[in-house]
C-alpha cells in the first residue's frame, strides 16, 4: 500500500503546484491589464464614438483611463469592403493594437492600447492611416474577378 501512495504524491503535489501557479497567473493577467475605473462596456464605447467629432481622420480616441487608452475607428469612412475587412486583418497581427470588436451596426471597431505601451494618439493615428493606406495600395492591384475570391475568402460574413 505505502509504494501506491509513494507513486501518487508527487502527482498530487504536482497538480496542486500547477494549480496554484495558473490560478495566481489569471489573477494577474487580469489585474494588469484593468484600471482602478468600473469596466467600460460596448454600449458606453458605442456612446463615446458616437459623440467624438473624427474631423478628417478615421479614428479618434474615445476614452482613457489608468490602464489603458480607447480608440474607435469610423468604418462608415471606410470606402469599401475590401478595406473594411483588411484594415481589421492588419490590426490583428499588429503588437500594440488590440481589437474588441465592433458595435453591431458596424459603425465603429472599437481597439484599446495598455498604457505602459507609452503609445501616443498620433503614434496610433498613424498605425490606423497607414493600415487604411495598404488597403487602399492592394485593393488597386488586384483585378474584379481576384477581389471576388478575395472576399470570398477573408469576408467571415458572406455566403461561401
Amino acid at each position: 500500500m505505502f509504494t501506491i501512495l509513494k507513486k501518487q504524491v508527487p502527482f498530487f503535489v504536482s497538480f496542486f503546484l500547477v494549480t496554484i501557479l495558473f490560478s495566481g497567473s489569471i489573477y494577474s493577467q487580469q489585474s494588469s491589464y484593468m484600471g482602478t475605473e468600473a469596466m467600460i462596456n460596448h454600449s458606453e464605447l458605442l456612446s463615446k464614438a458616437k459623440a467624438t467629432d473624427f474631423g478628417k481622420s478615421i479614428s479618434a480616441q474615445i476614452y482613457k483611463d489608468s490602464k489603458n487608452t480607447y480608440y474607435a475607428v469610423d468604418v462608415k469612412k471606410l470606402s469599401s469592403k475590401y478595406e473594411k475587412i483588411r484594415l481589421l486583418e492588419l490590426s490583428y497581427a499588429d503588437k500594440v493594437l488590440v481589437s474588441m470588436g465592433a458595435d453591431s451596426d458596424f459603425n465603429y471597431y472599437f481597439f484599446l492600447v495598455n498604457n505602459t505601451m507609452d503609445k501616443s494618439p498620433d503614434y496610433v493615428y498613424d498605425v490606423l492611416n497607414s493600415f487604411l493606406s495598404q488597403s487602399k495600395e492592394e485593393e488597386k492591384t488586384l483585378s474584379d474577378e481576384q477581389l471576388r475570391l478575395w472576399l470570398i475568402q477573408h469576408d467571415k460574413y458572406s455566403i461561401k
